[in-house]
């Protein structure tokens, strides 16, 4: 019964590290995302001053 249990926890943690991971990754792709359009904005209103 005892390595049933940790067997869960294992796979629950495992679990939760995971969705960690692709959360924090897709943050990060948002972000990059957002700072490249950034960049060009900022590169086309340098152009037009």
């Amino acid at each position: 019964m005892e390595g049933y249990v940790m067997n869960v926890w294992l796979f629950a943690g495992c679990m939760f590290l995971v969705a960690v991971f692709l959360n924090m990754l897709l943050l990060f792709g948002h972000r990059m995302i957002k700072k490249r359009k950034n960049m060009k904005w900022k590169r086309k209103t340098e152009i037009i001053d």
